[in-house]
């Protein structure tokens, strides 16, 4: 899987050549996965503060607001994993 690290595929049209990305220096990659870092865990300390919002709105018995926030924090979940799944391990 090496090969796959030094370039990728650009799908081209019918008839044309197929280009070749040029690989990725490790600094780039490097600044990449600090930017992918610092993002998930501004998400999970989001996440956390939402899940102790709807703890709170059930032992204060407001239901609407424990709703809301376990709604957004479910959605957040959803949002990393679909992060995770877009951004891959390249």
């Amino acid at each position: 899987m090496t090969g796959e690290r030094q370039s990728k595929r650009v799908r081209s049209e019918p008839g044309h050549d197929v280009k070749h990305l040029p690989p990725m220096s490790s600094r780039v990659i490097a600044r990449r996965a600090s930017a992918i870092l610092v993002y998930s865990l501004l998400l999970i300390s989001l996440q956390i503060f939402l899940m102790v919002v709807a703890v709170e709105g059930l032992l204060v018995g407001k239901p609407g607001l424990a709703r809301a926030a376990a709604v957004m924090s479910v959605v957040l979940f959803g949002s990393m994993l679909a992060m995770r799944w877009f951004v891959g391990d390249d």
